[in-house]
């Protein structure tokens, strides 16, 4: 052995480093004011005073590496840490030795931002203003060619150490199911260090001469586990208590795909288990299973006393907004009668079902719900009633008329009628004209479209003014799309300056100079795309002129007013294309990629108020809802790339940047044909109360309403 590495300090960390380096067959000197540390056949203890380098250097007088990982107490840093670090910087100058020092994020100071080594020490305390002062004396030395410098920093240590802030004192209590104290705020979000792993990069980074003269942050586990604790006193409405393995149950459920095959697909996703060799998940639900996928559903999914723990596969920031959807819901096994269970589940809360009938559903109080298990939700009416089969004219004239003041009309007034409502101020307390959640869009099918200049073609050629225009104009119908991330969704929405105005909101009939898109069609743009596609993929141009584009669609009053209005639009360019009506089970066959045709008409809006439920959903393979089938274009590796590490981004502002980018780069790739953002008119009657809009579901928060008696 050559090469000596002299550790300071016999902490979690030094210990932990002085093993890594002597397994790795270094020489490893460990010096401590007693002369403690861990035994091995390469660690020789010894005992020396790091404030004084005379002492240091007498223990080892050559090495490649000083370690500083001492920590004097807090309290006594000012004191303490000046001489200690002039003489490990001393040491440095005088053998060669890679000065390595084992810091943390005092330096920074409070910040309202996630800590990255790019922050500026600018720490006001005591404390920080000496750790700053550290670092910023030895890289001036370092930048100065006089030494070898860098620094590793860690946040609060989780251990088994009663070093460790949530260590000895905290974890054995919480797996107990005792209380226990934590310092700081429980519900802020935080990094913790694992002291290993600050050992590891310690260990890298001496011998790697691209990390001299840089601070570094240790990395940390990605967030792939999140654990949910159930409220005492909570029931079902037959009065059984809930616990964890009702939940459990109820998420098991969805994974029967045979049973239950609608509902959003994000546990299937996101639940730490393996997949089969066609991207299906092992684990097929509780009615028809096998041993292998119960194991690994139970890995995933596990429950101690009220908690229950979720493993994902991957760092999902926002999981805790699935946890609050219909997927986590608490099922007793016994009451379980499959995809027939949510036409009478059992209640959890302030109102279970009564009557579910052809013509309406009756929710009235459970007796068995206690605003103490329940402090979120309060119950206004005593009855709620939803009636079914009304005709859309009757029901406009009940609300015209206001004869049952306590109604609210779930589906907006006939166009036909709003302006009676819309342009008549005694319904100005009572209407709600607001952008809907949705983007619409048609899909391409890229399977069976590849070429990119006709799919533009079609963008550019459509008469999407003359559509908005039958809908209801920009007044009622909504304005044109510029990706498939909704206006509502104000933090992670940009106009994507590739399709639609550049202004979204700009309805005037001129091309836009930055897109192309212009309402009516940009036939001459159109056209040269098409020019373009005869040479460049001619066999796609033959099908698009010659044998027909078809596009999926489901029968309505409309298509019978906006498919000419299509035809006409595309024959301009010498597109032809006609439609496949699909009456019923419109998704399950569109979905299905040898069932789905050309282009399928959709739309889509979040689940919940982040673009994680948006831009991997339509364009990912393992997004539920990806009709587009563009896995095989070239540009799909570095866009789900991409995706992924938006996806484990828990820093908002910088994830929202992240799903801007995304929407615009699937709308340079003609993925989808975007067409409306969509608006939505609510009406309700003079007795209801507390009405107001719920961004970005985009419908009043109906369990918020009240009746005035």
């Amino acid at each position: 052995m050559n090469e000596i590495h002299l550790v300071v300090g016999a902490g979690s960390v030094g210990s932990a480093l002085a093993e890594l380096l002597a397994n790795d067959g270094k020489e490893v000197i460990l010096a401590t004011r007693s002369g403690s540390g861990p035994k091995h056949a390469n660690i020789k203890l010894v005992t020396a005073d790091a404030s004084n380098v005379s002492s240091l250097l007498n223990v080892a007088p050559t090495a490649v590496a000083i370690y500083n990982c001492v920590n004097p107490p807090y309290h006594q840093w000012a004191k303490l840490w000046p001489p200690m670090a002039a003489s490990f910087l001393t040491y440095a100058e005088k053998t060669g030795a890679v000065l390595v020092t084992c810091s943390n994020l005092y330096g920074y100071g409070p910040v309202d931002v996630p800590m990255t080594e790019s922050l500026p020490l600018n720490a006001p305390g005591v404390n920080g203003k000496v750790r700053a002062n550290m670092w910023m004396e030895a890289k001036a030395m370092h930048d100065a060619g006089i030494i070898k410098a860098t620094e590793v920093r860690g946040s609060d240590y989780v251990s088994a150490s009663n070093q460790s802030r949530v260590g000895a004192r905290v974890i054995p209590k919480v797996l107990a199911g005792k209380p226990a104290q934590v310092l700081g705020a429980i519900d802020q979000k935080h990094t913790w260090t694992y002291p290993l792993d600050v050992a590891r990069l310690m260990k890298i980074v001496a011998s790697d001469s691209r990390a001299w003269g840089k601070a570094w942050h240790v990395p940390s586990n990605e967030a792939k586990t999140w654990k949910f604790t159930l409220r005492p006193g909570s029931t079902f409405e037959d009065g059984v208590a809930i616990t964890c393995d009702h939940v459990k149950y109820g998420a098991s459920r969805v994974f029967a795909t045979d049973v239950i095959n609608d509902g959003p697909a994000y546990l299937q996703q996101w639940l730490d288990i393996p997949k089969d060799d066609k991207g299906n998940s092992i684990y097929t639900g509780p009615y028809k299973n096998t041993p292998a996928g119960v194991a690994a559903f139970n890995k995933a999914v596990t429950c101690v006393g009220r908690t229950i723990t979720f493993k994902l596969n991957k760092s999902i920031a926002d999981f805790n907004y699935l946890a609050t959807y219909g997927v986590i819901s608490p099922v007793q096994k016994k009451l379980d009668t499959g995809d027939k269970y949510d036409l009478n589940p059992q209640s959890t809360g302030p109102y279970k079902i009564v009557e579910n009938s052809a013509t309406q559903l009756r929710l009235v109080r459970s007796a068995k719900w206690k605003k103490s298990s329940d402090p979120v939700r309060t119950p206004y009416p005593d009855e709620v009633i939803i009636q079914f089969g009304l005709d859309e004219e009757v029901i406009d004239q009940i609300m015209l008329e206001d004869s049952v003041p306590n109604a609210v009309n779930f589906g907006g007034p006939l166009p036909t009628n709003r302006d009676k409502f819309f342009k008549d101020a005694k319904f100005a307390n009572r209407r709600m004209n607001n952008s809907d959640p949705y983007a619409r869009y048609l899909a391409f099918n890229l399977a069976k479209m590849p070429c990119m200049e006709i799919r533009q073609a079609m963008y550019y050629a459509r008469d999407a003014k003359a559509l908005l225009d039958y809908a209801g104009g920009p007044d009622y119908a909504g304005s044109y799309a510029t990706g498939v991330i909704s206006p509502l969704l104000a933090t992670d929405f940009e106009s994507s300056k590739v399709v639609g105005p550049s202004d979204y909101k700009n309805t005037s009939d001129v091309v836009d100079a930055t897109t192309g898109f212009k309402p009516s069609g940009n036939v001459a743009k159109a056209q040269a795309l098409m020019d373009s596609a005869k040479t460049k993929c001619p066999a796609d141009y033959k099908k698009a002129t010659e044998t027909g584009i078809v596009i999926d669609s489901r029968p309505s009053a409309s298509d019978n007013d906006t498919i000419p209005i299509n035809i006409a639009a595309f024959e301009r360019v010498g597109i032809k294309i006609s439609y496949n009506l699909i009456k019923s089970g419109y998704y399950p066959t569109v979905m299905d990629a040898t069932k789905q045709s050309d282009l399928s008409v959709s739309g889509w809006g979040a689940d919940w108020a982040n673009a994680s439920t948006v831009i991997p959903e339509l364009f990912t393979t393992a997004g539920g809802f990806n009709l587009s089938q563009n896995s095989k274009d070239p540009a799909y590796k570095a866009f789900e790339d991409k995706v992924s590490l938006a996806m484990k981004t828990t820093d908002r502002k910088k994830q929202a940047a992240l799903w801007k980018e995304l929407d615009k780069e699937a709308m340079k790739n003609f993925w989808v044909l975007p067409t409306l953002f969509g608006k939505a008119q609510e009406i309700w009657g003079s007795a209801v109360s507390n009405v107001f809009f719920w961004v970005p579901q985009g419908n009043l928060a109906y369990g918020k309403l009240w009746i005035n008696q």
